[in-house]
């Protein structure tokens, strides 16, 4: 039965033995140059439809012949009638694979016909056969008489396992394909089949142990990287599963079998997002955790890094956002992201690089202009804070940003600027906001504005009533302003508020002898100087000069207290 052959393979055979057949007058040679002779011709027309993928003309070559023979009309050789049946049934299969009193007939009287022709047809019956369920137990009885005929086929006993898989009986498909794989199988299929089974009965380890050695035989096959990945998956091996899923992709994988593999890695992925925002960290990082190992999910990466940021893991967290960005160079928020771990950290140099980064790929981002803000200003940068607090606060108004930016301007020593954006916001906005007066009034004070400066610090003392800074400069405002007696009632309550303040301190003084001399009673003279001497006793006049004070006014200032 030649059919077992390729066309090509055939016609070399058949070239072959012409050659040898002129030089030679072996009996056995001579007989099957004269069969192929006969035969080769009907293989190549039956071929040639099959290319075609004409199976009607390969059926009406093929009963054509075979009616011939049973008619009697012609004087046909056994092994062209032969190939003519098989024909016929695998021209009945390729029509209409349901129609198995067709192809069983003609297949069956093939095989009847020689010997040589049993494996192909019985093949294709089975085949046949599994595709109703009324027919499997017959297939079952052929697979089983072909393997028994021919042990050593690993084919036949591939076949004889597809059949029991068809009857629900996996022990004995794994079995037979076991058999086909240890008589050296060179079909990758029977690899496949073997560790999809050991998969769907959780027998996980030996489907990997299949894939891999199918794998060393097909090593860019993507139906064994899928059934690895799924055990792998099984076994909580998702480290491997993700290398397994890089090498798949390279090898091509798409479709179904990849579209799968990232919905088992965007379930994870949801299970992440579910925990995160309940607040439960470690459950968050453990299935962002999966998902990126088992699909690659950039999205669970970013939040991987993002839940560890949040539960404190700076390392682990600045780990993923540089995996993430190597990856990804314009993922958004990466950028962001690491910028606020490393300004956490302390390494505000790296974060301004990050969020000048983040800046370009999304200028209209306010949150990275605030926290660029944030590092420039830890850096004393002041006026370049304050730029990127404007450029926040254009994007999305908040009184907080406005502030920072008004801060760091004043800062920055830059006072204009601080009292120009204040108007702008309290004109345009109609804030009440309480800091936004404070900084504005502290920088006209620095300008010698004192009249306005005691309208807006006044202001902001409607709900900063409490704040050091801004009492102390309304007390300093009130001494410019003459008015002695206010300035007292400030600079005490700023000493309340932070008694440990030298500069509070100095500036109550300051006040008191303002007030001039009716105001100082013994008792607040002696508190007063025991507060100074220790000052003077512990710093030798360096806090002093840290206030920006000049040394004659501060040293006459405590020698007022000392002689008293």
């Amino acid at each position: 039965m030649f059919s077992c052959y390729s066309f090509v393979a055939c016609k070399h055979l058949r070239d072959s033995l012409t050659v040898y057949y002129n030089q030679t007058k072996d009996s056995l040679l001579n007989s099957i140059g004269n069969q192929l002779s006969v035969v080769m011709p009907f293989i190549e027309k039956a071929s040639m439809f099959e290319k075609k993928n004409d199976f009607e003309g390969l059926l009406e070559l093929s009963t054509e012949i075979v009616r011939s023979k049973k008619n009697n009309n012609i004087k046909l050789d056994d092994l062209l009638f032969a190939e003519a049946l098989y024909r016929s049934a695998l021209a009945f299969y390729l029509i209409d694979s349901s129609d198995y009193k067709n192809i069983s007939e003609f297949g069956e009287e093939a095989m009847k016909v020689t010997g040589k022709a049993h494996v192909l047809c019985g093949e294709l019956l089975v085949r046949a056969g599994l595709i109703n369920q009324r027919n499997r137990l017959k297939a079952l009885e052929l697979a089983t008489q072909l393997a028994d005929r021919y042990p050593d086929n690993p084919a036949l006993r591939a076949l004889r396992g597809e059949v029991f898989y068809s009857l629900n009986d996996p022990k004995g498909a794994i079995r037979e394909y076991k058999l086909a794989i240890d008589l050296k199988s060179s079909d990758s299929v029977v690899y496949i089949a073997k560790s999809r089974i050991e998969n769907e009965t959780k027998q996980y380890a030996s489907s990997i142990l299949t894939c891999d050695a199918g794998l060393k035989l097909f090593p860019c096959n993507n139906n064994l990287f899928y059934n690895k990945i799924l055990s792998e998956e099984q076994l909580g091996l998702y480290y491997m599963c993700g290398n397994d899923f890089d090498s798949a992709l390279s090898c091509g994988l798409n479709g179904d079998k990849k579209d799968t593999i990232v919905e088992h890695g965007k379930s994870y992925y949801e299970k992440g997002l579910f925990y995160f925002d309940n607040k439960n960290l470690d459950s968050a990082i453990t299935y962002f955790d999966r998902s990126y190992k088992l699909s690659r999910n950039l999205s669970a990466l970013f939040f991987r890094g993002y839940t560890n940021m949040k539960a404190n893991k700076n390392s682990q967290a600045l780990a993923d956002l540089n995996n993430l960005i190597t990856r990804d160079s314009a993922f958004k928020d990466a950028f962001y992201m690491r910028g606020l771990i490393n300004a956490t950290g302390g390494d505000h140099k790296s974060a301004i690089s990050d969020f000048e980064t983040q800046i370009k790929l999304t200028p209209s981002y306010w949150k990275s202009y605030a926290m660029c803000g944030a590092s420039l200003q830890e850096l004393g940068r002041f006026k370049e804070a304050a730029k990127m607090y404007v450029n926040a606060s254009q994007i999305k108004y908040t009184d907080t940003i406005v502030v920072k930016a008004i801060c760091a301007f004043y800062l920055a020593n830059e006072y204009e600027q601080a009292i120009n954006q204040s108007a702008i916001y309290i004109n345009q906005i109609k804030t009440k906001y309480g800091p936004i007066y404070k900084y504005k009034g502290m920088s006209e004070y620095k300008i010698t504005a004192f009249k306005a400066a005691r309208e807006d610090l006044a202001t902001a003392l409607n709900t900063l009533f409490e704040d050091y800074e801004t009492n102390l400069f309304m007390a300093k405002n009130a001494v410019a302003l003459g008015d002695a007696e206010q300035s007292v009632r400030y600079a005490e309550k700023a000493n309340r508020i932070c008694n440990d303040c030298p500069e509070a301190l100095v500036w109550w003084g300051i006040c008191i002898i303002a007030h001039q001399q009716p105001l100082l009673t013994d008792s607040g003279i002696k508190k007063l100087k025991v507060q100074w001497l220790l000052i003077l006793n512990l710093k030798q006049h360096q806090i002093l000069r840290g206030l920006h004070m000049d040394n004659l006014s501060a040293e006459m200032i405590c020698m007022f207290f000392v002689r008293r």
